[in-house]
């Protein structure tokens, strides 16, 4: 089943950054169809666990050409934070 942006209310839907981190962290968990909102915390998405964050950084690295210091990922509990600090790394 395809999902519509009004499936998910305040979901930044014109931002790329976050539907591309949907697709990303989706992939790492296993979970088809997951939409991170800003405010998801990582640790509530079903399946994440301490290398999920790894893998997803691996893709972001991959994906949108930054590296993210790894002392920096640690402090990322919501999904706004790597964002975030993926609009910080990006050239």
């Amino acid at each position: 089943m395809q999902r519509e942006a009004h499936d998910f209310p305040g979901l930044i839907v014109s931002d790329p950054i976050y539907l591309r981190l949907s697709e990303i962290v989706a992939r790492e968990v296993e979970a088809s169809g997951l939409m991170l909102q800003p405010s998801t915390e990582f640790d509530d998405v079903p399946g994440w666990d301490s290398l999920s964050m790894v893998g997803v950084l691996i893709e972001v690295e991959r994906h949108f050409g930054v590296r993210v210091p790894p002392a920096a990922a640690d402090e990322c509990r919501r999904v706004e934070e790597l964002v975030n600090l993926i609009r910080i790394h990006t050239p």
